[in-house]
């Protein structure tokens, strides 16, 4: 019998640490701050205006909902997921650490694309004909150990296209031009490498 008013004390004692600890914590910010003293002895006012947002909030609407697609610089026909497509490349962007390729798929039945994030293998390659090299995207193992690479996906193929893009190793700094190439597209897409 003595010993439950002690587990009772106990249990009581807890209740009040965490309801000061829940209360302590809350997170809440005052909303006014206390005076403080100007020297000499007397409150100072300290209630000026809170300063004004780092930013102008501005209107994007327009240039979002009326994007255009890049100017294509190279195109070839062939089929994607066994639907007819034409694949258009914009940009092949190399910079000391990397390699940006913007490319899209027009044309065709507005075919779904199966080939999505995790099928990278069949994604366009970068090919170095003068080197006899081939620069695949690249790829990370997401949290359930699937590889997939550095890339956009994207759903059809059709109109309006959809713009992907997809991270290669960086190329050679002397290399100007590269072939883009895709399984189901016979023709090469060569085109100039920019850098920033």
């Amino acid at each position: 019998m003595a010993r439950r008013p002690l587990r009772t004390a106990a249990t009581t004692l807890a209740a009040l640490l965490a309801v000061g600890l829940l209360g302590g914590c809350s997170g809440d910010t005052p909303t006014e701050t206390a005076p403080t003293s100007d020297g000499d002895g007397t409150a100072a006012d300290t209630s000026a205006a809170s300063p004004s947002p780092s930013f102008t909030p501005r209107d994007l609407s327009d240039s979002v909902l009326g994007a255009t697609l890049p100017e294509s610089r190279g195109s070839s026909d062939g089929t994607v997921d066994g639907a007819s497509a034409t694949l258009e490349v914009a940009e092949v962007r190399a910079s000391a650490t990397a390699t940006l390729l913007t490319f899209w798929y027009s044309g065709g039945d507005a075919a779904p694309v199966r080939r999505g994030n995790a099928n990278w293998e069949t994604f366009p390659t970068l090919v170095d004909t003068d080197a006899g090299r081939v620069y695949e995207p690249l790829t990370y193992t997401d949290f359930e150990g699937t590889t997939r690479c550095l890339c956009t996906d994207v759903v059809r193929v059709g109109d309006p296209p959809q713009v992907r893009t997809a991270m290669y190793p960086a190329l050679p700094e002397d290399l100007t031009e590269v072939r883009v190439r895709q399984d189901g597209f016979e023709e090469p897409i060569v085109l100039e490498v920019t850098r920033p």
